[in-house]
């Protein structure tokens, strides 16, 4: 794995570094991902149903959608704040 880590990303402190901020970016988008899966799994099961009123209120969707836009901005503060941007 590292080897081919090498051939993209280079070696030497700057490709360390990089590496480093990509990992932590790809950290935050999976954290994100969890809600953006159920908010769809909800949604398709509405449509599905063909109700055309519980796809805004589904499964918590607009919570879902409000924790996710919060964590991600908690996080991209904390890896901001740690990497000194």
């Amino acid at each position: 794995m590292c080897i081919y880590i090498g051939l993209f990303a280079g070696s030497g402190e700057a490709a360390r570094v990089t590496l480093s901020r990509s990992l932590s970016y790809v950290r935050i988008r999976g954290a994100g991902s969890a809600p953006t899966l159920l908010a769809m799994v909800a949604q398709a099961a509405c449509i599905g149903a063909k109700d055309a009123d519980s796809p805004l209120r589904a499964i918590g969707q607009y919570v879902a959608v409000c924790c996710r836009i919060v964590i991600y901005m908690l996080q991209r503060v904390a890896v901001c704040c740690g990497q000194g941007c």
